[in-house]
Parts: C-alpha cells; sequence; structure tokens
C-alpha cells in the first residue's frame, strides 16, 4: 500500500539527491514547483488511479512525493508502512518505477539500452547487465509491443513508440507499482488510446498499481477506476469516477460548465464542455 498522510510540500522544494526511480526522470524536474496543502490518499495493490487538475495543480509534485523524488516539508509517504524517504534509492527503485512526462537522453542511445536502464537498481556498482537483465528488457519491450524496435535509434522513434518504450524500461524495472506523468501528453487520439489499452492490459494482467497525473478527461474516465481531484494543492474530491467526476466537481476544478454523463456503450463517464465561467 502506497500512502499520503497530511503531506506538505512548499513552493520551490528541492528534490532529495539519489531518490530517482529511473536514471532519467530527474531530467523532467522543472525547478520551483506547486505547493501542496496536507493531502492524504492511500492507493491499494492493484488500484489503477488518476490524478486530475488544471495546470500548476500540483498533480506532478504529488506523483513524486508518491515516488520519493521530493520529500514532504510536513506529514508522511509510505510504502508498506515504511516511510518512503528512509528506504535506499536502489530498492525504492525496485518497487516504484517513474514515467516522466518527457524524456531527454544525453546520448543517441538504441531502444534496447534504453529498456536495460531499467536494470540498475538491480545490478551493483560497476556491474554490467547480463543474459537474464537483457531477457528481461525484451520482455519488456514485447509487454509494450516494441520489441521490432530494439535496435533502432531511441531518437527516431514517433512520441508514441518513446513512450512505450520508456514505459517498457519502467517495467524492467520489475517494480509492482508504476507512476505515469501526463503519459498521453502531445500524442495524437490513436496514441492515447493505444497507451490507455497498454497501460489497463499491465494493470490487469501483472496486477501493477498504477497511479496516472493527467490533464486529460477523457484519458482518465477511459482507463481509471478512481480519481483524485486536485486543485491549489488540495485534494477537491476523491473515489470512484462516476462518483468524482460530477458536473458540480467540473466545475470547482476547471471553472467550466459540462455535460457530464456515463456512456452506456463505452461503460465510462464522458464531459463535454459546455462554456467557462467568467472569472472562475
Amino acid at each position: 500500500m502506497l500512502r499520503a498522510d497530511n503531506v506538505s510540500f512548499a513552493h520551490g522544494g528541492r528534490r532529495k539527491p539519489g531518490r530517482t526511480a529511473t536514471p532519467y526522470a530527474a531530467q523532467d524536474f522543472p525547478g520551483p514547483a506547486p505547493g501542496i496543502h496536507h493531502v492524504s490518499l492511500s492507493i491499494e495493490r492493484g488500484d489503477l488511479v488518476g490524478i486530475l487538475g488544471p495546470n500548476g495543480s500540483g498533480k506532478t509534485t504529488l506523483l513524486r512525493l508518491l515516488g520519493g523524488l521530493l520529500q514532504p516539508a510536513d506529514g508522511r509517504v509510505t510504502l508498506d508502512g515504511t516511510p518512503v524517504g528512509t528506504i535506499p534509492g536502489r530498492e525504492l527503485a525496485r518497487r516504484v518505477a517513474m514515467v516522466p512526462q518527457e524524456t531527454h537522453l544525453a546520448f543517441d542511445y538504441s531502444v534496447i539500452e534504453v529498456a536495460l536502464m531499467g536494470r540498475y537498481p538491480h545490478l551493483g556498482t560497476f556491474e554490467l547487465e547480463g543474459p537474464r537483465d537483457i531477457d528481461i528488457a525484451r520482455e519488456a519491450l514485447a509487454a509494450t509491443g516494441t520489441a521490432h524496435l530494439d535496435d533502432r535509434s531511441f531518437a527516431t522513434l514517433s512520441g508514441g513508440e518513446k513512450q512505450r518504450v520508456v514505459i517498457a524500461s519502467a517495467l524492467a524495472q520489475e517494480a509492482d507499482i508504476l507512476l505515469l506523468d501526463e503519459p498521453t501528453a502531445s500524442l495524437d487520439l490513436g496514441y492515447q488510446v493505444e497507451i490507455a489499452a497498454l497501460v489497463a492490459r499491465l494493470n490487469r494482467d501483472r496486477r501493477l498499481t498504477v497511479v496516472v497525473a493527467t490533464h486529460d478527461l477523457g484519458f482518465a474516465t477511459s482507463l481509471c477506476r478512481s480519481l483524485v481531484l486536485l486543485k491549489s494543492g488540495a485534494v477537491l474530491a476523491a473515489g470512484p469516477v462516476r462518483e468524482t467526476l460530477t458536473a458540480g466537481s467540473i466545475e470547482s476544478l476547471y471553472g467550466v460548465r459540462a455535460d457530464v454523463r456515463f456512456d452506456d456503450r463505452a461503460r465510462r463517464v464522458t464531459v463535454v464542455p459546455l462554456e467557462r465561467i467568467p472569472h472562475a
């Protein structure tokens, strides 16, 4: 169980050194971050949770607090009862993998090399990847439908292919918790559907616990079973999608009047924005 109990994080806080869950996640750290104010939530094993909110609401900050990339000024973030900040970096990375919104690599790595980056928590100092590590990385690529790209340069891939390869690297960590930060940002509709189907399958088949921070309501409602609505660093509402995402909560969260209904055919909540509320 991953829990945040009465967690607060002040503006301009710094990432704690050595808490990176993947070798490249820290490259997406933007500097001063939105504040988080006395947020509490509990994520059970096998959950598929979405964190929704407008820009600047603290979604990414909360995700990084859950992953140990940031340390709260107050409160506690715990994993199976143990404060995340006390878990050694390599040990934490064997439990929690984080996929950043964007991945910028310093060198021109191949796809298989990017997947192998996920094996670093399992290697000793100066230890090289062995046959088992390569097999695990290839299995992770196969699970994300990118095995045929293993020799390709990562830089030459499309946005959707890159995102699937980065998820494969996270899978190669063999972590049981996957944190995704805006996984469909800048992707077209086809890739959004593809990523949603992939994450849902990983959650179902591997019982992978997944937490997704996103501004995409359609993606969240098609994928997640429960939501946390975040506004100005505080939880506005939390619970099952159908109970949490209502016309009232949309208006409070975004200042937008919307038609919110359950689509029987799609078996999910649909949101149709109607108008922006002046001065909301």
